[in-house]
């Protein structure tokens, strides 16, 4: 199969003198197979650190791991005039185990004798990591899932993720780009009675961007998604198998219009930190953040009013207690397109010098100017019946 890997060179080593007057400039141009990439070239350094990544494609092998290629090194010498060729290495990868390829210390073929006469035990070290399969062998071995819809041209793939209950209403999307692969959980009917959370463990936070659609998006022809999920800022050198996807039963409770959070403690008319923290009553207030927090549910939820530089930000904060343990929650502008981020802590981030500790924290974003809080509201919903996935089981997504 087809992978997705990463070729970064990482450094040289005790490299040779190239010139009477001056040290080397080292750079290095790499070939794996097809591909050519080229580092920076470092001034005057014998022990220069490239630490350049370059994505690159390559054929592994499902039974054993080990990928298969040639990869060719070549070190340089910038001049004004003209570079000049130093040393090269040469490797094949399926020499090597997949441990073997994450440190590569290898040494260097000397192009002159002028070089070699030096004595030096000059050496490159670079690393090789595969991470995910590309879209056309990923979209091989999905191609007879059952509900599997595509949209080659752009690379993206989309099955049905097993809830049987509502079969066909919860997909996942692999959306590939230049940088790796994005994953979405879409739900696609309205008011569809699930909460979907996402978390990668290993992680001390984890931020999700969520997006309504009250009309709904048409993602593909057949694909309409009321509610997306959507993992933000994974790499695809990531171990998918340490990435859940969290599906639960909810029933909703009640929804709370921030008019009557903020109205319930003083806020009248339009109040700037200073003058939020004169007038308001029963409030938390963080004054090195200009933050001031409000209850919503005691135990269980605040409403977070950020004054950050020249704007307002509107967020949700959910206390790490039983009471909100088995709640999900939403803050959302009514009956409109929104899009939003929810970041989990793991361990719970301590707040208010250690006075709260949150679990997650809900932010609104692109809230146009001047939207008031009448219109953006809290939902609370009863959550139950978990079903667990990891990202590898749903996708294969490594083979």
């Amino acid at each position: 199969m087809e992978v997705l890997a990463v070729l970064t060179v990482v450094r040289g080593q005790n490299l040779p003198k190239t010139d009477r007057l001056s040290k080397i400039d080292p750079y290095v141009v790499a070939f794996v197979n097809n591909l050519q990439f080229k580092t920076t070239a470092i001034e005057d350094n014998y022990n220069p650190a490239w630490n350049q990544a370059f994505p690159c494609t390559l054929v592994k092998d499902a039974s054993t791991g080990k990928v298969s290629g040639a990869v060719h090194l070549q070190l340089y010498d910038e001049n004004v005039l003209s570079d000049s060729l130093v040393g090269e290495v040469r490797i094949q990868l399926q020499d090597y185990t997949p441990q073997q390829l994450a440190n590569l210390d290898l040494p260097i073929q000397f192009a002159k004798d002028k070089y070699s006469s030096q004595g030096k035990d000059s050496r490159l070290v670079i690393s090789i990591a595969t991470f995910v399969q590309t879209y056309r062998s990923l979209r091989g071995l999905l191609g007879q899932t059952p509900g599997l819809m595509v949209n080659d041209p752009e690379q993206r793939l989309y099955i049905p993720v097993p809830v049987p209950e509502f079969q066909g209403a919860v997909y996942l999307g692999m959306e590939y780009d230049s940088k790796g692969v994005d994953f979405k959980i879409f739900l696609t009917r309205p008011d569809l009675p699930l909460f979907v959370d996402m978390a990668m463990h290993g992680r001390p936070n984890t931020k999700v961007r969520r997006t309504t659609h009250p009309k709904g998006k048409a993602i593909v022809p057949g694909l309409i998604a009321y509610h997306e999920t959507k993992l933000d800022d994974l790499p695809y050198t990531t171990d998918f198998n340490s990435v859940c996807v969290y599906i639960f039963d909810s029933t909703f409770l009640n929804a709370t219009p921030t008019t009557q959070v903020v109205s319930a403690h003083g806020w009248r008319g339009a109040l700037n930190f200073e003058s939020a923290s004169r007038v308001l009553h029963g409030v938390d207030i963080d004054p090195h953040e200009k933050e001031i927090f409000m209850t919503i549910e005691r135990n269980e939820s605040m409403l977070v009013v950020d004054w950050d530089k020249d704007d307002v930000d509107i967020k949700l904060a959910v206390i790490a207690s039983a009471e909100a343990n088995s709640k999900g929650f939403d803050l959302t502008i009514k009956g409109q397109e929104c899009k939003k981020t929810s970041t989990l802590f793991m361990p719970p981030k301590p707040i208010l010098g250690g006075r709260y500790h949150i679990a997650r924290l809900y932010e609104l974003d692109d809230v146009d100017f001047g939207t008031s809080f009448s219109a953006i509201e809290v939902r609370r919903y009863s959550i139950g019946n978990l079903r667990q996935f990891t990202l590898q089981q749903l996708s294969r997504i490594m083979g």
